[in-house]
């Protein structure tokens, strides 16, 4: 194939295959310095002249040319900043708000009301016990309530 040997300083740094026989619906084979071949075409990329000035090449786009090019490291700089900035960020929030209100939690229901021993506390008044063993205790006033096995309470009986 073509421009597969040394090239010279005036020919460009890549070839094509030859195109005798070829028609124009046929992909174009371009065969780069090293030997790379592609049908393709898509990101080829043609290098400027090698015998231009000072002031040609300072208008070309730039482009790395390895070692040659120096670098900075700012990434880690930037990140550090970043993090720098959004710590303070977040210490000032917390700062404006030093005391957080305590949380209102709901009513979990009345207060039980048992003795030590787990027994109801009648608060002294009499009680009685019925047939369905439901406990009943009755207020000077005539008034009963009934015990609540579930809740721990005495309801007013109505």
């Amino acid at each position: 194939m073509a421009g597969q040997g040394r090239r010279k300083a005036s020919t460009p740094p890549f070839t094509t295959a030859p195109t005798s026989g070829r028609r124009l619906s046929d992909p174009l084979e371009v065969i780069t310095d090293k030997l790379i071949s592609s049908t393709e075409a898509i990101n080829l990329i043609r290098p400027p002249a090698e015998d231009l000035s000072e002031d040609e090449r300072a208008a070309l786009p730039s482009i790395s040319l390895g070692p040659e090019t120096s670098t900075e490291s700012v990434g880690w700089m930037s990140i550090g900043v970043l993090a720098l900035i959004v710590s303070l960020l977040v210490f000032i929030l917390l700062i404006r708000n030093p005391d957080p209100e305590p949380l209102e939690l709901p009513s979990l229901g009345p207060t039980p009301q048992v003795l030590p021993d787990g027994s109801p506390d009648a608060e002294g008044l009499p009680t009685t016990v019925d047939d369905q063993g439901v406990l009943w205790r009755q207020h000077p006033d005539g008034a009963v309530d009934w015990w609540d096995r579930d809740w721990s309470i005495w309801h007013r009986w109505e």
